[in-house]
């Protein structure tokens, strides 16, 4: 189960995209509340 403070990595393509979870909700709703409960982690180049 995800719970805040998780960290999880996913792969796009040849893209690789690292985010941290910041909240959950308690019901699905618009794709601009979901993006409040991650924040992007930066990569290094």
């Amino acid at each position: 189960m995800v719970k805040p403070g998780d960290v999880i990595t996913l792969t796009t393509g040849r893209d690789i995209v690292v985010v941290t979870v910041v909240d959950l909700a308690e019901r699905r709703g618009s794709a601009r509340e979901a993006q409040a409960l991650y924040q992007s982690v930066p990569l290094d180049a």
